[in-house]
């Protein structure tokens, strides 16, 4: 069988809405998508198998949607949909703010278990996303919004992820609190 065309692969997108994804949508927006329709890429399906090498905004959009099914999964406070999402291996790393860094798959599973087991998580929102990608390689830099609009709190966060048999796997998170002198800038997306 052939590997998909790039208009399958767009055809794709128009399968279902990511809610959630304020940035991913930008983003579609940007590049000339109509804003009325919705899009998907489904990046962390396990039998995904295209290519997006030869096309950066399709491979762009696959890894921002890897980021927002991350955070998808802490506000729903999935595990299973968190456990998916990370890589296994013992070299995958995160520091949550304000915590020393955690190594490895299955410890970082366990922690995020553990802030799971608390009861509520704060409405988290990535905004302000922008993807490099280097090969097998890609990192989403964002800022994470929590709060009401009337008290806002921002974290800078980095997530990298690796393409691993055909999909993106986290391999790194790390987010730590915006001092209250530099949030006005955040705001504004600089």
């Amino acid at each position: 069988m052939a590997p998909p065309t790039r208009l399958a692969m767009l055809v794709l997108l128009l399968v279902m809405v990511l809610p959630s994804s304020t940035g991913f949508l930008a983003v579609l927006k940007s590049r000339g998508f109509p804003s009325h329709r919705t899009y998907s890429l489904q990046a962390a399906s396990s039998d995904d198998t295209s290519d997006f090498s030869s096309d950066p905004i399709l491979a762009e959009m696959s890894i921002l949607q890897a980021n927002s099914a991350f955070y998808d999964s802490f506000r729903s406070m999935d595990l299973k949909k968190m456990r998916h999402l990370w890589s296994t291996s013992e070299e995958a790393t995160c520091a949550h703010p304000g915590m020393a860094t955690i190594f490895g798959g299955e410890k970082i599973i366990k922690s995020w278990e553990a802030l799971f087991s608390g009861g509520s998580m704060p409405p988290l929102r990535a905004t302000r996303q922008k993807v490099v990608l280097r090969g097998d390689i890609a990192w989403v830099t964002c800022c994470e919004s929590t709060g009401s609009s009337s008290d806002p709190s921002f974290l800078e966060a980095i997530n990298i992820f690796e393409r691993k048999e055909g999909r993106w796997v986290m391999v790194h998170h790390q987010a730590a609190p915006v001092l209250p002198i530099f949030k006005g800038s955040q705001q504004q997306g600089s």
